[in-house]
């Protein structure tokens, strides 16, 4: 054994005999701790170094879950990770069933039932999600317990050292599913996909149902003459195509009859700059009759809008929504993208639409280094109404930032300032917004730092280890401050990691 791998062997036994473990888990102030180290030590880690360790710990029988067999409590699982961004990547491929490891906390097993432990790619995390473990990719769940995954990467012995993203092996089973409803009185609204997981490219089946379950043997309502089901997409197609409903201003009725539904498979109606430089290549995807879209993580919304309308008298009036994710995987027979960015890196989205207004919020990375800034960008956008909005509060946007950890508390809590502000903004325009300190009206942490406040106060978010999640809320009317116009109000979150300085 090398000198570098006695010096492994023996922090490993250091740290084995210092990290108490739970059932089935490590507390959660040593698991940061053992994440960190871990990705010091995989830095530098061998093949032959990385085996020891798997003797050493399988040895030492700190771990007290059985493999496959979920425990007891949902929550965050140690995974052993790259420490940085593979930069090369062999083409060789590993893959099998995703199971849970005493080593490397989650696995694969082959074919022959044999069981691998796995260094992940940077960036990965686990989770037990309702007793099942989960890999995720930033906040995309790659895969689940009992999938079978893909990856690149290179095989020592009975270890895999995965690099480049990981996939869901399609064709290893039947599709799970993707589906979101809502209800209001005798009518319900259902978005659904036949898959969560899909490949870039490949087509995508996402239909909206509307039924009617009511006591009468029909119910008629009026909407838009575009249909009563429109359809959005949260984040925009290649950073560029808004996809939202539109109006014609036109009125039409519809009858729907009691155990007979309405379905409609998603349209698209898309907005974008004709300037753009790609403009033919946007217009290309919007006339394409096949719904596609490129690889990432996408929140898909079917909206269905009634109201006594067109003559109909009597017609029930509903606002109805309904959102499902997707993920869509790169095309693992694609040739390689020298210029593909790891999935830590690409940008994480949250976002609502109340139909009257947009709101979008945007991280640029879905995990940043200490003493890294956390660049969010906030926009929202008006449907329609008149062309002067009024904020209801000096906060034109009120953000909150919570870490993710039961041990934090309350650091601030000051809320927003009873105050009005009016804006003239056109219909469809991008308001965009970045984060301040006056603007930020909640705070909780473990341990907020004396830089933080000093830093937000130069609109610059700089967060400690840790996983935050960052809200914006808007609340804005219509109309001149103090008219009794309706309040709007919408809220969105993305979820962020800040990992130790490498």
């Amino acid at each position: 054994m090398t000198d570098l791998d006695q010096d492994l062997a023996k922090r490993l036994g250091r740290l084995a005999e210092a990290v108490p473990l739970s059932v089935g888990r490590l507390d959660p102030v040593h698991r940061t701790a053992v994440q960190s180290r871990q990705r010091v030590r995989m830095a530098w880690l061998t093949p032959v170094a990385f085996l020891a360790a798997i003797g050493l710990l399988l040895v030492a029988g700190q771990v007290s879950w059985e493999i496959g067999v979920p425990g007891p409590t949902d929550g965050p699982i140690a995974l052993l990770t790259a420490e940085s961004p593979s930069q090369i990547c062999p083409l060789a491929r590993g893959g099998g069933v995703l199971s849970r490891d005493q080593v490397s906390g989650l696995g694969v097993k082959d074919s022959t039932g044999a069981h691998h432990s796995v260094r992940w790619p940077f960036g990965y995390t686990a989770r037990i999600t309702d007793g099942r473990a989960e890999l995720l990719a930033g906040e995309t769940v790659v895969a689940r317990e009992g999938q079978r995954v893909t990856f690149g990467g290179a095989g020592h012995g009975d270890a895999f050292f995965a690099c480049g993203d990981v996939h869901l092996d399609l064709e290893s089973g039947p599709p799970e599913p993707v589906r979101s409803a809502q209800r209001q009185g005798d009518l319900q609204l259902t978005l659904e996909a036949s898959r969560s997981h899909y490949i870039a490219n490949q087509p995508i089946d996402v239909f909206a149902t509307l039924a009617y379950d009511g006591p009468q043997a029909s119910v008629t309502f009026g909407h838009d003459d575009t249909g009563p089901i429109g359809f959005a997409i949260r984040e925009k197609v290649y950073g560029a195509i808004r996809v939202t409903p539109v109006s014609e201003l036109m009125c039409a009725r519809t009858t729907l009859a009691r155990g007979q539904p309405l379905v409609s498979d998603f349209r698209k109606s898309a907005s974008f700059s004709g300037d753009d430089p790609n403009a033919a290549a946007y217009e290309a995807w919007f006339h394409d009759p096949v719904f596609r879209l490129p690889a990432g993580t996408w929140h898909l919304v079917a909206r269905a809008k009634g109201e006594p309308a067109c003559g109909v008298e009597d017609a029930p009036s509903f606002d109805l929504q309904a959102e499902i994710t997707i993920v869509v995987d790169p095309d693992p027979d694609a040739p390689p993208d020298p210029t593909a960015v790891p999935s830590a890196l690409l940008p994480v989205f949250g976002g609502d639409d109340i139909g009257t207004m947009t709101l979008q919020v945007k991280a640029a990375h879905a995990t940043y280094e200490l003493n890294s800034p956390v660049d969010i960008d906030t926009w929202y956008a008006f449907a329609d109404g008149p062309p002067e909005a009024a904020a209801l509060f000096d906060q034109e946007v009120a953000f909150s930032i919570v870490q993710l950890d039961p041990a934090a508390t309350v650091v601030r809590d000051r809320g927003p300032d009873p105050d009005c502000s009016a804006m003239t903004l056109r219909p469809n325009e991008e308001r965009h917004v970045a984060i301040d300190d006056k603007d930020v009206v909640h705070i909780e942490a473990v341990d907020w730092p004396w830089w933080s406040p000093n830093a937000l106060e130069r609109g610059v978010l700089d967060l400690p280890v840790g996983r935050w999640r960052i809200t914006a809320d808007v609340r804005a009317k219509f109309g001149p401050c103090g008219s009794p116009s309706e309040t709007w109000q919408t809220r969105a979150s993305v979820v962020v990691e800040v990992i130790p300085f490498r």
